[in-house]
């Protein structure tokens, strides 16, 4: 369907170049083998190949070919020194006004004209739109303000213009005209829908505005054939049309309003401005060739739009004037006594950053094609950055170590939280907890209950008992027999005097004599290291005998010891009963540090780990090379970094401030607590512990006893 033309812009044309050999060389200069990125180089090379790929009919390819190319090119200029003394790429484009080339060696050159194209497929996206349909309007009113957003971008950001398409007043005249025809598509949205006279007078008169500055901004250039004068022609079109409009509606509200004299004076502009607009339509449409049918059918639209509306303005005339003449009298305002129309402007440019505002970014352009390839400066960069963070975490470990300490050895002082027990447990507590048997009691009793079940002890002493009644019988029986036979020699020699020629006993038994008088003495010694053996056993007999019953017979026995001493303290008076619970009072205070400070310090850990982590991952080559930090610069940027770790350097500077606070009131309550005087639990458990130890002692002892007894006496 027809509709009224608009202006786009050509694309600026370009040859092919290769990015493979220049980047190979200046990698190579690195000492980094320059083949490990040939997948690198052609991905490159084809972005490159697509943006010369234009046609009219893939004007949102073109968008896609461009921006992913153009986000490349920022990338590439952040890790590659590209010029002519380093990665030397000749860049060579043609002017889209004059078709002359120009080449160079500059990055910027490249994204300037990148940059251009864009620019010109978002005019060519808006110019081509179905204004007829609500999603056609939206979109060619964004287009528009977005390409004017792009050639704002270019005029400040690449001030060198090497090409005319490319000098800043060209840049300027595009940039207007875009937001110009971004005013007309909002301004014949606001016609078509016949909204309110005064709304329409305000943006016509706007968008005829900007049509006016533009005639006079590039008059120039359509002399020196820079630009088309058919744009020109279309722009005093334009202006001429859209005042005629603005007239028009302004009249409509005088109307309303019974100023019947100015909406004469308004019209008379209206009608005249708009016969204007038609004969200059008329003539353009003349010089149009009618082979070129796209303009020719819209510049035939369009005069018919004009004629229709002078049409509408003359019927609006006569009725204005026979109402005026036949009932309102009033005289026709001179147009130099108008007041100027009021203008309202609907459009900006739309800024870079915001044109792909509804898409993802990192979808459109991709990855960084060489983010593994990091200049040797920014490694260096990033080494200092790396001491910096280890003298972070050297700060934060030391003091998280000290306050660690510090927690250990004043627990440790306190002998906490092990000493509590002898204070918070009644009784039966205090009964259950201090009657458990050392493992090494129940082990000796195992062994002695293995022996006993062998051979008893008991049947070893009645054994032993019995020998040595037997051992002594004997050796007394002898003694007895040889005095009995030295008494009957002596006898019968004295009897038979020298007719007794028998031996005197006395002469042949000396060696019997000194044999027997040596065991009596062996015997008697032995006799006597027994009883002392026996003797020592038997101070132990009751604990051995314990010790033989086995777990359940010590246990009632440390048990009944325990109850005496408990027994003893059993008796309480008021004042007992008030320190009692001053005790308890401290202790639940106690442990409810104790508990805090574990907190404490398992949240220091889990900061100071978490910190670890996090500067373990820190890597901010990407972003020395994206910010592009200078050398004299970095402690400045490093400070700046570091800062994100400074939420973890507060919360591990609270825990040990509040570890400090905890510790000095647990020292004064820990103080407290031991200076009360009473029968405490502490005192108990004190004497308790003296009993059980005396008795874990004691069968010890009784072991070792039993242990040298009954070898002895096997």
């Amino acid at each position: 369907m027809p509709q009224i033309p608009l202006i786009h812009f050509p694309r600026k044309q370009t040859d092919d170049l290769d990015w493979i050999k220049p980047l190979k060389q200046f990698i190579k200069t690195t000492s980094t083998d320059e083949n490990q990125y040939a997948n690198e180089y052609s991905i490159l090379n084809k972005l490159r190949q697509d943006i010369q790929e234009t046609s009219m009919d893939l004007t949102s390819r073109d968008m896609l070919y461009n921006t992913r190319y153009y986000g490349q090119l920022e990338f590439l200029g952040l890790r590659f020194p590209i010029d002519e003394k380093n990665v030397r790429v000749l860049f060579k484009w043609y002017c889209a006004f004059t078709n002359k080339p120009i080449c160079q060696y500059s990055l910027a050159y490249e994204k300037a004209c990148v940059m251009f194209n864009i620019a010109a497929t978002l005019s060519a996206i808006g110019a081509t739109q179905d204004r007829s349909e609500e999603d056609g309007v939206k979109k060619a009113y964004h287009s528009f303000q977005s390409s004017a957003g792009v050639f704002e971008y270019i005029n400040t950001n690449f001030l060198h213009a090497p090409s005319v398409d490319l000098e800043k007043d060209t840049i300027q005249s595009l940039y207007e005209i875009m937001l110009a025809q971004a005013q007309e598509v909002l301004c014949e949205k606001q016609i078509n829908k016949f909204k309110k006279p005064n709304m329409i007078s305000k943006l016509s008169a706007q968008t005829s505005w900007y049509y006016e500055n533009i005639i006079s901004r590039i008059s120039i250039s359509v002399q020196k054939k820079i630009f088309k004068k058919y744009w020109l022609q279309l722009c005093q079109i334009k202006q001429r049309f859209y005042k005629s409009i603005a007239h028009l509606n302004k009249a409509l509200v005088n109307e309303e309003n019974d100023m019947y004299g100015e909406a004469l004076a308004h019209l008379i502009i209206a009608k005249k401005q708009c016969h204007e607009a038609s004969k200059l339509c008329s003539s353009l449409l003349l010089s149009i060739s009618a082979s070129n049918k796209l303009k020719f059918d819209s510049m035939s639209y369009f005069n018919n739009v004009i004629k229709s509306f002078y049409i509408q303005i003359q019927e609006k005339e006569n009725k204005l004037n026979h109402d005026n003449d036949y009932i309102y009298h009033q005289p026709i305002v001179n147009e130099k006594c108008l007041k100027p129309l009021e203008k309202l402007s609907m459009v900006k440019a739309t800024p870079i950053q915001e044109i792909y505002i509804n898409h993802n970014v990192q979808e459109l352009v991709g990855h960084d094609i060489f983010h593994k390839f990091i200049p040797l400066s920014v490694h260096e960069s990033a080494s200092l950055y790396s001491e910096e963070k280890a003298k972070l975490i050297r700060k934060e470990l030391e003091k998280c170590e000290n306050a660690d300490l510090k927690l250990i050895t004043t627990l440790d002082h306190l002998d906490l939280p092990k000493t509590l027990k002898q204070y918070k447990y009644d009784d039966s507590t205090i009964l259950e907890e201090l009657s458990k048997i050392p493992e090494d009691i129940i082990e000796f009793s195992e062994i002695i209950s293995d022996q006993e079940n062998e051979c008893k002890i008991s049947l070893l002493f009645n054994n032993f008992s019995n020998l040595k009644e037997k051992i002594n019988k004997n050796l007394n029986e002898t003694e007895f027999i040889l005095d009995e036979e030295e008494r009957e020699s002596e006898t019968m020699r004295k009897k038979y005097m020298h007719k007794w020629t028998q031996s005197p006993s006395s002469s042949l038994t000396p060696s019997m004599r000194k044999e027997l008088l040596l065991y009596k003495e062996n015997f008697a010694s032995y006799i006597r290291s027994d009883s002392h053996s026996i003797s020592e056993y038997q101070s132990s007999a009751q604990e051995i005998n314990i010790l033989i019953g086995g777990e359940k017979a010590i246990k009632n026995f440390y048990k009944q010891e325990i109850n005496k001493v408990i027994c003893e303290n059993s008796n309480k008076n008021l004042l007992d009963i008030d320190d009692y619970n001053d005790i308890q009072n401290k202790v639940s205070e106690i442990e409810n540090m104790l508990r805090k400070l574990s907190i404490i310090k398992r949240e220091r850990q889990t900061t100071l780990n978490d910190l670890k982590e996090k500067i373990s991952n820190d890597d901010i080559s990407n972003t020395l090379i994206f910010k592009k930090i200078k050398p004299n610069t970095e402690k400045q940027f490093f400070s700046s970094e570091l800062e994100k770790y400074k939420h973890h350097e507060i919360r591990l500077s609270e825990t040990v401030y509040h570890q400090d606070q905890i510790l000095q009131n647990l020292l004064s309550v820990f103080e407290d607590l031991q200076h009360i005087s009473s029968k405490s639990p502490a005192q108990k458990w004190a004497r308790i512990n003296e009993t059980t130890t005396g008795i874990s002692n004691s069968f010890r002892e009784a072991y070792k006893k039993y242990c040298n007894t009954k070898p002895e006496i096997l």
